[in-house]
């Protein structure tokens, strides 16, 4: 038999067995987490059958099961003659627990146990021999507590069909469910009788080519010959009829198990929740398109029975995000090359601030360190589909999978819009890395106007001293044209995008100097090369700071004249990694070329 973690919760009558205690300021309960009584269910657990070895050895309470929750720990347990006794020590952190159970809202343990042995009595009663006790909580008394144990049992079927006899009264009629049961049943012992009926007809072929066998040996190798083969037909015949059985046996069991009732309360495995994480993220979507619960949009209505049995909970919902923001990053061409903010505030204000300890092209040192407060806002990217109609559930669901995807990149090209921002304008609104050099006045004529040569780069990386030491923080973005000039150069190598090294995922698509290079056509670029305008970019990654936060999507709706835009946005941050002087950088993080 398989051993199983069960939850088996217990309610008590009256304080006396679970009451409260105060010694040296700290905060007791005590009472029985188990009691050796026959329950509603005809269950029954004597306390010497508890096995509480392994608990003693981390005797932390929980609370309501769940093991991101302890409230406390067991500071003493007794296997007493009417169950098991404890007293539990609740943390001075659980204040809210400690008031529920003051105020007596709160007055049950419940365990959770491995069982590994059992009998039934010849009453009826189901006696639990050898079980190990694995967890303990702290838990409130439901309305229904059938429910609850009903679910409890659900788990455990195999064991009650051993029942000797019914303890309560027979019931008269099966429900569809129990039919269907007993009728697989009936079907797998078939299936059972049908492969004992093969073994039995094999090993009597086998006897028989056998006794063949040694009677040929006497009647010459003709009639040895002939013998085998009449067998060997015999046995195919009898295998091609037992494949026929199995297969019409499997034909009717499937039949049977899409009559079946979904079953509520079974869970789904992570490999089934990958499979249709797709699905997940369009059922969100479409509940914040049409203002419903996931649960109770179309998209969900057509998931398979087995499926919709997940539990979507904040936590689900949390990991369905997650996954749409991480689309965002798998989309990008540049921004994946810079540090990412785990947080979710809505303005970061961090205590950073990097330092390195050389010069390009000198032989000075800088070892200095000055940590600082870096505050990052967040700016609103948004992408439109328009329509010409007002759309329902069920004439978009359908495409959801191609709107999402849409969406995702052109959410990711605004984001790399932004933090490129080619626009040689500085105003107080969201500025990009061009933005910043600009202003700062970090630029570096280059050689020749609509060109890129390697002796811009070198040009450009002198001109950001320390910050360009280590070619493996920089990243240079060019356009396409910029970059067609440059890769002709010798000191260039470009990369694979479709061989063992390709990295479609970041866009870099070479290196020069061993800087990679990532092409993108809303780098820095004037087309008409006027003196004077930014052309291509050099940023230290590491001395930039990027956060994208919720990525959603909603109707924008005009009933009169019948138009329905659909937007999806995501919150952004870009920053650079230290405190700004009058708004702009001080130091040539990011250096732009110029035309001549």
């Amino acid at each position: 038999m398989s051993k199983k973690n069960i939850p088996k919760a217990f309610q008590f009558d009256s304080l006396e067995s679970f009451k409260t205690i105060t010694e040296d300021d700290a905060f007791y309960i005590e009472g029985y987490a188990s009691k050796s009584i026959v329950d509603r269910d005809w269950d029954l657990i004597p306390s010497d059958a508890i096995d509480i070895n392994n608990f003693l050895k981390n005797p932390i309470i929980l609370y309501q099961h769940n093991k991101s929750e302890p409230v406390g720990k067991a500071v003493s347990i007794e296997k007493r003659t009417d169950g098991l006794w404890m007293k539990v020590l609740i943390s001075d952190t659980a204040s809210t627990i400690k008031t529920l159970i003051t105020e007596g809202i709160l007055q049950a343990f419940s365990v959770g146990f491995i069982l590994k042995d059992w009998e039934f009595k010849d009453n009826g009663v189901l006696v639990y021999k050898d079980i190990e006790l694995t967890e303990t909580s702290i838990v409130s008394v439901p309305a229904n507590q059938d429910a609850l144990f009903s679910q409890v049992k659900s788990l455990n079927e195999d064991i009650y069909k051993e029942r000797p006899i019914e303890p309560q009264q027979e019931k008269n009629t099966m429900t569809d469910l129990e039919k269907l049961q007993k009728e697989m049943q009936e079907l797998r012992e078939e299936k059972k009788r049908l492969e004992e009926e093969k073994r039995l007809k094999e090993q009597a072929e086998k006897e028989a080519k056998e006794k063949a066998e040694k009677e040929a040996l006497k009647k010459g190798i003709d009639t040895l010959a002939e013998s085998v083969t009449g067998i060997n037909d015999k046995i195919k015949e009898v295998e091609e009829l037992v494949e026929t059985a199995k297969k019409e046996l499997e034909e009717k069991l499937e039949e049977l198990s899409k009559k079946s009732p979904r079953v509520e309360g079974v869970p789904v495995d992570e490999k089934t929740i990958d499979k249709f994480m797709d699905k997940f993220k369009d059922i969100t979507l479409m509940a914040n398109l049409f203002k419903k619960e996931c649960t109770d949009t179309l998209g969900f209505e057509r998931l398979p029975e087995r499926v919709k049995s997940v539990t979507w909970d904040s936590q689900f919902t949390t990991l369905v995000r997650d996954s749409l923001l991480q689309d965002i990053y798998n989309n990008a061409d540049l921004f994946n090359m810079f540090r990412r903010i785990p947080s979710e505030v809505t303005t970061d204000t961090l205590p950073y601030m990097p330092g390195l300890s050389a010069q390009w092209e000198s032989a000075a040192t800088d070892q200095g360190f000055e940590p600082g407060k870096v505050n990052i806002d967040y700016w609103s990217i948004m992408s439109r589909l328009n329509y010409n109609y007002i759309v329902d559930e069920e004439s978009i669901v359908t495409w959801m999978p191609f709107i999402r995807t849409d969406m995702v990149r052109a959410i990711t090209q605004g984001i790399t819009k932004q933090i490129l921002n080619n626009s040689p304008t500085v105003t107080n609104t969201y500025k990009g890395a061009t933005a910043y050099a600009v202003g700062a006045g970090y630029q570096v004529p280059i050689a020749a106007s609509g060109e890129f040569l390697v002796g811009d780069v070198d040009a450009i990386r002198a001109a950001m001293l320390k910050y360009g030491v280590r070619p493996s923080d920089l990243v240079l973005v060019l356009t396409s044209a910029q970059f067609l000039s440059l890769v002709t150069a010798d000191e260039v190598s470009t990369v694979d995008k479709f061989g063992p090294s390709a990295t479609i995922h970041t866009g870099v698509v070479g290196s020069v100097r061993g800087i990679p290079i990532v092409q993108n056509d809303d780098a820095p670029h004037s087309p008409t090369g006027s003196t004077g305008e930014p052309s291509g970019l050099m940023m230290n990654t590491n001395f930039w700071l990027v956060k994208i936060k919720d990525f959603i999507m909603e109707w924008d709706k005009n009933v009169v004249t019948q138009r329905a835009d659909l937007v999806g946005s995501a919150r952004v941050g870009f920053a650079p990694a230290f405190p700004l002087n009058a708004g702009e950088i001080d130091r040539p993080i990011a250096v732009v070329g110029v035309n001549p």
